[in-house]
């Protein structure tokens, strides 16, 4: 580019090699060229590119803000009534298969506290990530995803629950 100076005036004299009136992109009709529908494509998977990514990023802070609320829910869970209630069956039982470890321990009895405890915890924390995240989100991010298409997500939560920690 040129530009002149002459005192506080600033003179601009174009590109050099550009010329005037020539358009790359557009026709006068104001269509795209050639090279303006292949520089649009460009632009457009750029832009699609951005998009992805971003929603990839979302949902992985999504998913891991909604799995610390799960844990911190899950600690909630015992300071409940039913969560005291159903924890003292299951450490009772514990205490018993720690004391009188043989062939007299009622293995269905701690089968089934624990399975009680658990699954109460995980319909705890699905209910509570509803009233929080709403349904469809606490289904999408909650357990990671896993969930996501469930019909019933709080029996699922709890099940999930069961699965992942016991038995």
């Amino acid at each position: 580019m040129v530009y002149t100076y002459f005192g506080n005036e600033l003179y601009h004299h174009g590109i050099l090699g550009m010329k005037w009136g020539v358009r790359r992109y557009q026709n006068e009709d104001g269509t795209l060229t050639e090279a303006g529908k292949r520089r649009k494509a460009k632009i457009s998977k750029k832009e699609e590119k951005a998009r992805a990514k971003e929603e990839k990023e979302y949902t992985k802070a999504r998913t891991r803000e909604v799995a610390n609320k799960e844990n911190d829910l899950s600690d909630d869970f015992d300071k409940t009534e039913e969560g005291q209630k159903l924890w003292k069956e299951y450490s009772d039982q514990l205490d018993k298969m720690y004391s009188t470890y043989d062939d007299t321990m009622d293995w269905e009895a701690f089968s089934k506290a624990e399975s009680n405890y658990l699954k109460a915890q995980g319909e705890y924390v699905a209910r509570q990530l509803i009233s929080i995240y709403g349904e469809e989100d606490a289904k999408k991010f909650g357990d990671y995803g896993r969930l996501e298409k469930s019909e019933n997500f709080i029996k699922d939560m709890g099940d999930e629950y069961l699965y992942l920690h016991g038995e």
